[in-house]
């Protein structure tokens, strides 16, 4: 039932005009308290990437609950050490590792708590490694980007909202994206770089429009950052763990990041987990009470972590995505083709952004899909962000371009 007592943080979605309830999800679906039945059409915002419910992650919860769930950090536990090996295993060569250096992990639990690792980490390498002096070590952010919403991030996300618990956090600078000209500009004829510690980057930006890069932009970053000794640090909370089609999508551009970030489908949609993994040589600027989460690396979400990157490899998902993309390339291509108000249609690996001319509003197709049995949300630039689970089936693919095909005929 509805309840006033929740906080109005959220704008929630609408079933002919009454607020959507869920009570259940099974596989691609989520079921509102009258037995409505809805395609998750973003696999709730990449959480979910294999589902709700996945019979195997049900398991691997069960038997670590019947052990441990809960651990205080000032003794190791078993799950974390294993998925610190795990993450050494199947990431090492895809990270920018020099001659006898190994990964590290720090774990969290949401998704901007590695954001915040990671500028606490970077401006702890600056002052330790670089020699920036106290208080003066910079991080660049691109204009479009979504980390989150805790303070340092929305000092540098240039929503509309932010200017509400101003004043920023100082220091973190914003460059356009995608912009490698600004980007050389502010280093090199600013004379910047011998104070800037990293550059922080989504690989895609998901939340600011599905932006993807030219293909080489990210690699040009990668040489910036080695010839001024900056730290690159790669946001793949959504992108990474196959979305894209690749482990991580920095691989893509043939770029490997010094530090990265995961969050969201690693918890196997079940469980809040996220890590910040780099160099044991960067990692260790960050000295023992510096930083902490009560709860990350915590044996339950440690246990799943791991079990859904050894899954992930196990099935291949990588020659399942691949396939699966091609098949809706063309299913988009025919809605662009029918409806003359889609924009663009923006396409990596198993992520997609449907971008519309003004004249249509990306805001009120989403509601109106709701109506169709589609739970799916805008991003920026109104654009209709598609990220469908993994699982997701003929019959549910089906469904979701008939919705679309209902709902955009009503603006045509």
């Amino acid at each position: 039932m509805f309840s006033h007592n929740i906080a109005k943080n959220y704008n929630v979605l609408t079933r002919f005009t009454n607020n959507i309830i869920i009570t259940n999800g099974i596989g691609s679906r989520l079921i509102d308290m009258y037995q409505n039945s809805y395609l998750d059409a973003t696999s709730s915002y990449c959480s979910a990437n294999l589902g709700h419910q996945h019979d195997h992650f049900k398991k691997i919860l069960i038997k670590q609950l019947d052990n441990l769930s809960i651990c205080p950090r000032y003794v190791e536990n078993n799950k974390l050490n294993n998925l610190g090996n795990v993450i050494s295993t199947y990431f090492s060569n895809k990270m920018n590792l020099k001659d006898k250096q190994y990964l590290q992990v720090l774990p969290s639990c949401n998704g901007v708590d590695t954001v915040e690792t990671a500028i606490k980490l970077s401006r702890a390498w600056g002052f330790e490694k670089k020699g920036i002096p106290l208080s003066k070590s910079k991080q660049i952010f691109m204009d479009g980007n979504f980390h989150g919403r805790t303070l340092g991030a929305i000092s540098v996300n240039n929503y509309d909202y932010q200017h509400k618990f101003y004043p920023k956090v100082p220091n973190l600078i914003n460059i356009p994206f995608n912009d490698i000209e600004n980007l050389k500009f502010y280093l090199e004829h600013r004379k910047t770089h011998e104070i800037v510690s990293a550059i922080f980057i989504e690989p895609i930006q998901c939340e600011g429009g599905i932006n993807i890069p030219d293909f080489d932009y990210l690699y040009q970053v990668r040489k910036l950052c080695d010839k001024y000794n900056i730290l690159l640090v790669c946001d793949e909370i959504q992108t990474g763990l196959f979305r894209t089609g690749k482990l991580l999508c920095s691989e893509k551009y043939n770029v490997k990041p010094d530090v990265v970030l995961l969050g969201k489908s690693l918890g196997g949609g079940y469980l809040p987990v996220s890590v910040c993994i780099s160099s044991n040589e960067i990692m260790s600027s960050i000295k023992e009470g510096e930083h902490g989460s009560t709860f990350g690396g915590y044996p339950l979400g440690s246990a799943m972590a791991a079990e859904v990157i050894k899954y992930l490899h196990h099935y291949n998902y990588e020659k399942t995505l691949l396939q699966l993309s091609s098949e809706y390339y063309y299913n988009l291509k025919l809605l662009q083709e029918k409806y003359k108000f889609i924009k663009n249609i923006k396409i990596e690996g198993f992520l997609f952004g449907i971008e519309l001319d003004c004249a249509v509003s990306a805001d009120k197709i989403c509601n109106d899909l709701t109506n169709h049995n589609i739970l799916i949300r805008p991003a920026k630039n109104n654009t209709i962000r598609l990220s469908p689970p993994f699982i997701i089936t003929s019959e549910e693919t089906k469904e979701l371009f008939d919705g679309f095909n209902k709902s955009f005929d009503k603006n045509d």
